[in-house]
């Protein structure tokens, strides 16, 4: 639910990358995953780690940037799945014992 909650922000973010304008932007999304910006025209989704003995976390090469062009796609097919499935809008990762 972290992201969605953030998907505003995010695309505030990534319009203005199309503006040509430095963005610098990072959104906790949830677990060890952001989103940031980092002067490319792309909405970054990034894993970070701690590394030993470290203060600040790392990102990790774990993860996917998407050109403007699919992040304006991706919101679409978000759309389309709230839209199918709106209970998941409000969902919860399960938690396992």
């Amino acid at each position: 639910m972290v992201f969605s909650q953030h998907i505003r922000e995010i695309d505030d973010n990534a319009r203005l990358l199309c503006t040509d304008q430095l963005v610098k932007y990072q959104q906790h999304i949830g677990g060890a995953n952001y989103v940031i910006y980092s002067g490319f025209k792309c909405v970054d989704f990034r894993s970070f780690f701690m590394p030993y003995g470290g203060v600040e976390p790392k990102p990790s090469k774990k993860g996917i940037a998407l050109r403007i062009s699919e992040w304006i796609e991706f919101l679409r097919l978000v759309e389309i799945v709230n839209n199918t499935y709106p209970d998941l809008t409000t969902a919860f990762p399960a938690t396992w014992n």
